[in-house]
């Protein structure tokens, strides 16, 4: 995964075998399917230190210093992925998301309510 976030952290909802299951399969289908079943209602994301390279085992820290929230898991990722520089091209499951009516990616549509993107100081 190019990123891990809200969306795929729905697998914390599942047994733990069917959490390995889902990493054996195709990881983006299992976690749509989660969420086409269970649905949040608001989405929060602790990025005040997210971690970047090959975490969990490799963490190379990005302070960003901010807390997300959204009733779009969708849209809070890719604002999530913005700010700390990832391209949101590259989360191949952002488009799977979408078509499945999940939530919208398109940062034109997302409503930043707060500091916005561009003014977001990455430490």
């Amino acid at each position: 995964m190019v990123f891990s976030g809200v969306l795929k952290n729905i697998k914390g909802v599942v047994q733990d075998k069917v959490h390995m299951q889902m990493h054996q399969q195709n990881l983006t289908m299992a976690m749509m399917d989660v969420w086409s079943a269970c649905r949040a209602d608001i989405n929060i994301m602790d990025a005040m230190h997210a971690a970047s390279g090959y975490s969990p085992h490799m963490p190379v820290p990005i302070d960003t210093n901010m807390i997300l929230g959204s009733k779009d898991p969708v849209a809070i990722e890719c604002v999530a992925c913005e700010v700390t520089g990832i391209d949101t091209s590259c989360v191949d499951y952002f488009k799977v998301a979408e078509e499945t009516g999940l939530g919208n990616y398109s940062l034109e549509d997302i409503e930043v309510v707060g500091v916005s993107i561009s003014d977001n100081e990455i430490v």
